[in-house]
C-alpha cells in the first residue's frame, strides 16, 4: 500500500466530519441561541404580533406573577399590557441552551430587562432570569414555555 493509499482514508474521514460542521447537539444549540436572538429581535420590531408568533401554537406562558396562558389568543391577551406602553420595550439575550429528546426539544436561559425609553433617559423598570423550553417545528423553533422571575431588591436579600 503506498503512502498516499494509507493517507486516503483518514483524509476522508477528516473531510466527512469536518465537512458537516459541528455536531448535531452543538448545531442544535447555536440554532436555538439564534432562534432566542431573533425572537428578540423582531419582538422589538413587531411587537405584541412577533411575541406571539413566535409560541407554539399549544405554547404556554407563566407570568411572573404566576398566571399561566396557553394557546396564542390567551398569551396574546395576557401579554398585551406588556406591549401597550410603545415606550417600554422587553430586551434579552439567552446564556445558555440545550439540546434535549434527539433535538426535537431544547431549552434557554438568559436575562431579561423591561426598560423604558424616552426623549431624554432610558429607566430599567425590571430585570431577571427567564427560561424557555424550545419545541422543533416544521417552521423552525417554537416556544413551547416561558417563564421568568424578576431579581429581587438588594434591599430584600437576605445574609
Amino acid at each position: 500500500m503506498s503512502i498516499s493509499s494509507r493517507l486516503l482514508l483518514p483524509c476522508l474521514l477528516l473531510v466527512a466530519c469536518t465537512s458537516t460542521g459541528v455536531p448535531s447537539e452543538a448545531r442544535d444549540v447555536q440554532e436555538l441561541l439564534a432562534a432566542d436572538r431573533a425572537f428578540c429581535a423582531d419582538v422589538q420590531r413587531d411587537g405584541l404580533d412577533a411575541w406571539v408568533a413566535w409560541f407554539h401554537r399549544n405554547g404556554v406562558k407563566v407570568e411572573v406573577e404566576g398566571d399561566v396562558s396557553q394557546g396564542h389568543a390567551a398569551i396574546r391577551t395576557a401579554s398585551a399590557p406588556l406591549f401597550a406602553d410603545p415606550a417600554v420595550a422587553v430586551l434579552w439575550e439567552p446564556e445558555v441552551g440545550a439540546s434535549i429528546v434527539a433535538g426535537e426539544l431544547g431549552f434557554t436561559r438568559g436575562r431579561f430587562r423591561l426598560v423604558r425609553t424616552d426623549a431624554e433617559s432610558a429607566a430599567e423598570l425590571a430585570r431577571g432570569t427567564y427560561f424557555t423550553v424550545w419545541r422543533r417545528t416544521p417552521e423552525g423553533w417554537r416556544v413551547a414555555f416561558d417563564t421568568g422571575v424578576e431579581d429581587r431588591p438588594e434591599t430584600e436579600i437576605e445574609p
